[in-house]
């Protein structure tokens, strides 16, 4: 769990303080909070890539990010991913989905308030949710 929390901290800084991305200012916004049930369907995605060995948004059995998120009892509005895969520290990966605008934007989302987040041998996944 430790690494959850430290993860949690990178993220929250960028939102409390605001940050630049891709040449423009993001304001700060509220930060995430820890959601177990997140916390679960992102390490259900990791072991599940870890152990068919393949790295994909979609998982083996043909789920996506609301199947799996749903499947946890997570009563969600919206709901992000972001994947990473490689043998890192978790400041890189936290760096790695930084540059990318995409990941960036889902991490910097007002519209998201809570966050899972898991780590299984190279395969790195975060979700973040906002419950209806």
């Amino acid at each position: 769990m430790t690494i959850v929390k430290n993860y949690y901290r990178l993220v929250n800084q960028p939102r409390k303080n605001g940050c630049r991305c891709d040449r423009k200012r993001i304001k700060p916004v509220s930060p995430l909070k820890i959601n177990e049930l997140l916390n679960q369907a992102a390490l259900n995605h990791a072991n599940d890539m870890a152990s068919k060995i393949f790295f994909a948004h979609l998982g083996s059995n043909g789920s996506d990010i609301s199947d799996r998120i749903s499947k946890t009892g997570y009563d969600w509005q919206v709901v992000g991913e972001n994947i990473f895969w490689g043998e890192v520290k978790m400041e890189e990966v936290f760096e790695g989905w930084k540059d990318s605008a995409s990941y960036f934007k889902n991490m910097m989302s007002n519209d998201f308030k809570e966050m899972g987040f898991a780590h299984v041998g190279y395969y790195w996944v975060q979700y973040l949710g906002k419950i209806c």
